[in-house]
């Protein structure tokens, strides 16, 4: 126990051994996603699973505290297993080759107690949103544009959730890496995501969004209510699992096929990355 006595110190022995007991599922594994699993491993998770089907590029060094040069056309996931590991042996990591969709992103939710989004698309959060929503698991949302930061938990039942006050209408620019950032975002995003999950365990959840804006180290909170509109918390009509809302041109996709081992094929204007699991393909960038 060596290893925590400072955190026990700070967080009690109560709080500590419900982070042990917890499993926790983290969507996307660049440099908001790494940065929250790497987190959560040093604090003594008990189960992290992490599910992304991108590889690492060069580009995401400078963002990316996880990965070093040693990592390049390495599975992201597959890196950030190996590091956690090395972080902290004791956390039991699972890692998946895939992205999230309509057609299994409540199996992947199910597996956790709590749900952390590390995702770049305005689409594949709002799905994340309606299957936490509709299987009652907390999602901590961490939102990351240039030095501009939008965090929120969303528990459900007890506040609003991202439909309330968040709408996709096709024209993700995030999703497209049109929008920077530095490796400084990412980071103190998540550690404001994980900071939200300890606060989850202490019951001090509050319905608000923190916005952050690093240029000027302003701290904003905007006090938020469940919209009894909402088609996700309210009408509990989820249209993004039900597929009647459809991801755009730059999300990345699966596509048909797979293969024995890893394999990179690069074109003009897109990637496509097959494992033995299947095929995804996405935008160059």
């Amino acid at each position: 126990m060596e290893r925590y006595l400072r955190e026990i110190l700070t967080i009690g022995k109560t709080v500590f051994d419900e982070v042990r007991s917890t499993t926790a599922l983290v969507v996307g594994c660049g440099a908001l996603g790494s940065s929250i699993a790497e987190a959560l491993a040093r604090l003594g998770i008990g189960k992290l699973v992490v599910v992304d089907a991108d590889v690492v590029e060069e580009a995401n060094l400078s963002t990316a505290h996880m990965f070093g040069v040693e990592d390049l056309g390495r599975p992201k996931v597959d890196a950030c297993k190996e590091r956690l590991k090395s972080v902290n042996p004791d956390v039991e990591v699972v890692a998946y080759h895939d992205i999230i969709d309509p057609s299994n992103v409540e199996k992947y939710v199910g597996l956790a107690d709590v749900v952390f989004d590390g995702l770049d698309s305005l689409y594949a959060r709002l799905l994340l949103n309606d299957a936490c929503v509709k299987l009652g698991k907390p999602l901590f949302y961490a939102g990351v544009s240039g030095e501009y930061i939008t965090v929120k938990a969303v528990v459900p039942g007890a506040t609003s959730c991202l439909s309330c006050f968040l709408n996709y209408e096709g024209d993700d620019r995030n999703a497209c890496d049109v929008v920077g950032t530095t490796v400084l975002a990412p980071t103190v995003a998540a550690s404001l995501q994980v900071q939200q999950f300890l606060n989850y365990l202490r019951g001090r959840v509050k319905d608000e969004l923190i916005l952050v804006e690093l240029d000027d180290l302003r701290l904003t909170r905007v006090e938020l209510s469940r919209n009894p509109k909402c088609r996700s918390c309210g009408l509990r009509e989820f249209p993004y699992l039900r597929g009647e809302i459809r991801p755009g041109s730059c999300e990345i996709k699966r596509i048909a096929g797979r293969t024995e081992a890893l394999q990179i094929t690069t074109g003009t204007s897109y990637v496509k990355i097959c494992y033995p699991e299947g095929c995804f393909e996405r935008r160059r960038y």
